[in-house]
């Protein structure tokens, strides 16, 4: 699969919440450059997961993220495979 890179400066975040069952999860939210913030998807809460994400991070540069836990990797692959819908459905500018 090809790595779809965006031009525009898009920060990825991830706010802590509980669900239905009283059970811990993170929503990530895209923030445009405008401040416009976009709801992305929901992942089950990991510690280390939410320490990287909650200030933020590039979303090109979370798509090149290595790291040694396995929750981490699973959102990089995760986020790589949704890739192509969020840019069809939030109109993002991708780089050729």
């Amino acid at each position: 699969m090809k790595n779809i890179r965006v031009k525009e400066q898009v920060r990825v975040i991830a706010v802590k919440r509980h669900n239905q069952e009283g059970k811990r999860v993170l929503d990530f939210y895209f923030v445009l450059p405008n401040g416009q913030e976009l709801y992305a998807f929901t992942r089950k809460f990991t510690f280390t997961t939410y320490n990287m994400m909650k200030s933020g991070m590039r979303l090109n540069a979370l798509v090149d993220t290595k790291s040694k836990h396995t929750d981490i990797m699973n959102l990089v692959k995760y986020t790589k495979r949704m890739l192509p819908y969020f840019v069809e459905e939030y109109v993002l500018l991708v780089s050729a």
